[in-house]
């Protein structure tokens, strides 16, 4: 059991798309304001929350709150490499080889998911991170860059 408040601080620390910690604050409070133990005129600071519930594994699993974690992945080319989001390398692997013809292998590129990028055909800067609530599918290809540059080619 933990206060509210304390629930709030984990929330905060939790919204990282790899920690089940976000969906355990948050249906915690959605379960007590539902059995009416938790209510808008409650002191919402000193109220005590529940976070361990089976039910948050079946949530998770089902990604009901959609933050399922996205990945940036890379697949070297004769040019550089070509850069994808996507859940899976397997996903990235599929969709590199039906647009390329080529079998090369797919590597884990999240240590640039944060990076900038700058999108060649608009100028525009982004960073893979923030892009992905753009994306309209995955897996999705970004684009291709250089070896060391950060210029993505569509």
């Amino acid at each position: 059991m933990v206060k509210v408040s304390e629930a709030f601080a984990l929330l905060v620390e939790a919204i990282t798309d790899k920690n089940d910690g976000f969906y355990r604050v948050v249906y915690a409070i959605y379960r007590e304001l539902q059995l009416g133990t938790l209510t808008a005129s409650s002191p919402f600071c000193d109220a005590v929350l529940d976070i361990t519930h089976p039910e948050v594994e079946v949530l998770m699993k089902s990604d009901v709150l959609a933050i399922r974690p996205v990945q940036l992945y890379a697949a070297r080319s004769d040019v550089g490499y070509a850069f994808y989001l996507a859940r899976d390398a397997l996903s990235v692997k599929h969709l590199h080889s039906d647009t390329f013809r080529d079998t090369t292998k797919v590597i884990n590129a999240s240590r640039l998911l944060y990076t900038s990028f700058t999108l060649a055909a608009t100028g525009e800067t982004i960073s893979p991170y923030d892009f992905r609530h753009r994306v309209p599918c995955l897996p999705y290809y970004l684009g291709r860059a250089e070896a060391g540059q950060y210029v993505l080619y569509r």
